[in-house]
């Protein structure tokens, strides 16, 4: 999993750490990310969503644009 998180781009790994490591509630991670909670959630389903993608395909190496 930590090879397949190391393997999207910053802003996805920010928003996945903030919600799975840190803990933060969604509120609270979308104050520190300075967005919406609405747009935190977006950005956290697209986030797990390419997580997902990485899990299942390990040798795709390149790192993904995040949205």
């Amino acid at each position: 999993m930590l090879a397949a998180l190391a393997r999207l781009g910053e802003r996805d790994q920010e928003v996945l750490r903030l919600a799975a490591w840190e803990g933060l509630d969604p509120s609270r991670a979308a104050a520190v990310l300075g967005c919406s909670r609405g747009a935190l959630a977006g950005r956290l389903r697209r986030a797990r969503r390419r997580l997902g993608k990485q899990m299942t395909n390990p040798t795709n190496n390149a790192k993904e644009r995040p949205s």
